[in-house]
């Protein structure tokens, strides 16, 4: 059924006027005391070390009765599950970040790809899985932002992803994303925003500077008052010539939260993320100068409405409006793009907590819009989720179930359990996961184009959507074990699963265009990985870490597709020195990444280099610089068909914390 203006504005009349009959008095009761794992809002955020500096005054207690009257469920599941051990804050505090996927080399079950020096694109295998199969999860919601490219791939670009606010980051193998609205069973990349400790303003700001033109600007603001009203702000600036004529770059990143309110038991949320980047594009630097101009908008914002009950019960509605323009084209040029894709959706739900347990339950109803050339199609679906919690001390149990209707193909279930035990010197958590993931009308509507990506004229490429989709059902497990304390321990780890009817797009040879054509199809995809890693500390002097995955991938019967290393391997080394006369704290990094042997699209060979990378920094008070230089040896190496990497790449920045 469509949403219309009519039924969202009468709803949310109906929603304010019940609201106003709950209330009985102007403050919330005093809740009760609670000994179960469910504590308030201001605490589900563990201390940040790169925020947490000597205070220049008191600072003003927040009083937390308004922020625990509004229950919320996904903070008793980061709670319970998100914990300190599986944090990587530290190890990315240690190396450098340019982009979010830098926060995903510390697992070497991660594939990372750079195609080329930054911020071009950077793409992410979770088990060197081709497509996206990776959740990326910011403040509870599941980000999806979109582009297209030639030879599409259907993987997130993490430079879409604003880093700015963000303060803590879990990388956590397996379904338990779904619970934030991700679509895959497989892995899920979870940023947690910086959260105010007290009532005075805090912000930050970054500057990186390096080769190729390249800097970027980023800056953080957030405060609360002690009535729990709250803004969060956060923005970055991103320019670079690149390491090719014609392969420039400009953009935002721009996030923000606020949360008023409105009476005792009735509170606004908006919360807002737009990123936007322009330059041209090289296809394949290494052979053609040929170049596109690059556009892209991911836009997503959402409004809602918090009642609560009582100190346990929240019933919400929400708004959420999602939209993505690509273009890519070039004057004169037979091939282009110029694709939009938005996404309008109500949700209500309704969450409680029940002592030691907790529970929720939500609806949504969803109408899609595609846009293509002259092609406009709207596609709605709907959803039913459940999901409850049991936790108690170092254990907690949690289960998911969903069920989705989208146009044109039969509803279809989706679901999931988790379970953990963290102790202080061991930790155990296992989980399964069922999810169906529906064609995207991008891939099944994609407009058939041609045009020239290596010659000057003519045709030499073809791309389309393919109709004839079936829904992609992904069946995956995980097990985690860890002997030690935290920061100390040793990890094992191991995922695998089926993916039945994957949907990937897929290069076929045709005689008519010498680069392929390209469109997607189903595939059956089988994986596993395991992963081993162990950290050391030699008291605050000396921390190491290291890991190495091997991984098992099989598309269709073939055991070597393109882009699937069987080995990978990551260590890191802190030096670390405190001048106490001085108060000067100084650090010397290294790190190093190792790939095993894997093929491209083309059948070439690439990978078994040893990337080196470096990092110094000195730290007095809230002042910060550093100075990272990457591939060190200046090793000549190809990431992927005809992207050579040639010396090596240095920055240098400032971090300083200005208003605190």
């Amino acid at each position: 059924m469509i949403v219309s203006k009519k039924l969202l504005f009468t709803t949310i009349i109906f929603f304010l006027f019940t609201a106003s009959n709950i209330t009985a008095q102007d403050q919330p009761p005093e809740p009760k005391p609670d000994t179960s794992v469910f504590k308030a809002d201001s605490s589900k955020v563990p201390d940040s070390t790169f925020f947490k500096l000597p205070p220049i005054k008191k600072k003003e207690k927040i009083d937390t009765t308004q922020l625990e009257y509004f229950y919320n469920f996904d903070d008793s599941v980061r709670q319970a599950f998100l914990i300190d051990r599986l944090n990587i804050k530290d190890d990315a505090a240690r190396s450098n970040q340019h982009d979010a996927g830098d926060y995903l080399r510390f697992s070497p079950s991660n594939f990372i790809i750079d195609y080329q020096e930054i911020p071009f694109r950077k793409t992410v295998s979770p088990f060197t899985l081709p497509g996206n199969r990776m959740n990326i999860i910011l403040n509870g919601r599941n980000l999806t932002p979109f582009e297209h490219l030639p030879e599409p791939d259907n993987m997130t670009d993490l430079n879409s992803i604003p880093t700015a606010p963000v303060q803590d980051i879990y990388n956590i193998e397996g379904p338990l994303g779904m619970i934030f609205g991700g679509q895959n069973s497989s892995s899920s990349l979870i940023l947690v925003p910086h959260q105010p400790e007290g009532t005075r303003a805090e912000s930050k700001m970054m500057v990186d500077k390096g080769w190729n033109g390249y800097a970027y600007t980023k800056g953080l603001f957030t405060h609360r008052n002690r009535k729990g009203r709250s803004i969060r702000l956060a923005v970055g600036y991103r320019k670079s010539d690149g390491t090719y004529f014609n392969s420039d770059d400009d953009g935002y990143n721009q996030w923000g939260e606020i949360i008023a309110p409105i009476t005792s038991n009735v509170r606004l949320d908006l919360n807002g993320h737009l990123y936007k980047n322009d330059g041209g594009y090289r296809h394949r630097p290494a052979i053609s100068e040929n170049y596109f101009d690059r556009f892209r908008r991911n836009l997503d914002i959402s409004s809602g409405l918090r009642l609560a009950h009582d100190a346990g019960k929240t019933t919400g509605i929400e708004f959420r409006h999602q939209s993505s323009e690509s273009n890519i084209d070039l004057f004169q040029k037979p091939y282009y793009r110029h694709i939009d894709l938005s996404d309008n959706t109500i949700s209500l739900y309704h969450q409680r907590k029940m002592g030691r347990s907790a529970l929720k339950a939500g609806l949504s109803l969803t109408e899609g819009k595609y846009e293509d050339r002259s092609l406009s199609n709207k596609r709605r679906r709907g959803t039913v989720d459940f999901e409850y919690l049991a936790a108690h001390g170092e254990t907690a149990f949690l289960m998911y179930i969903k069920g989705e209707k989208v146009k044109g193909y039969d509803p279809a279930p989706s679901g999931m359990f988790a379970f953990t035990n963290n102790g202080e010197k061991t930790f155990f958590s296992g989980s399964v996961g069922y999810s169906t993931r529906f064609p995207s009308q991008y891939e099944l509507d994609l407009v058939p184009a041609a045009g020239g990506l290596v010659v000057d004229f003519g045709e030499d490429y073809l791309e389309s959507g393919n109709p004839d989709l079936e829904p992609e059902k992904q069946l995956i497990g995980n097990l985690t074990f860890a002997l030690g304390r935290t920061g100390r321990d040793l990890r094992l780890s191991v995922t695998g699963g089926r993916i039945r009817d994957g949907i990937d797009w897929k290069k076929f040879d045709n005689p008519l265009y010498t680069q392929g054509e390209y469109r997607p199809v189903n595939r059956d995809i089988d994986f596993v990985t395991g992963t081993v890693q162990k950290k050391l500390t030699l008291g605050s002097l000396i921390y190491w870490s290291g890991g190495a995955s091997y991984h098992y991938l099989k598309i269709d019967g073939d055991n070597d597709p393109p882009y699937s290393p069987d080995y990978q391997a990551f260590s890191s080394l802190e030096l670390y020195y405190h001048i106490k006369k001085f108060d000067v704290h100084l650090y010397a990094y290294g790190e190093a990444v190792y790939n095993d042997i894997y093929s491209g699209y083309n059948g070439q060979e690439y990978g078994r280099d040893m990337i080196l990378n470096i990092k110094f920094t000195f730290r007095i008070k809230k002042f910060r610089f550093y100075y990272i230089s990457q591939n060190v040896p200046g090793t000549d190496y190809y990431s992927r068909e005809d992207y050579l990497y040639v010396d090596r790449f240095n920055y240098y920045g400032v971090t300083w914390e200005f208003w605190d």
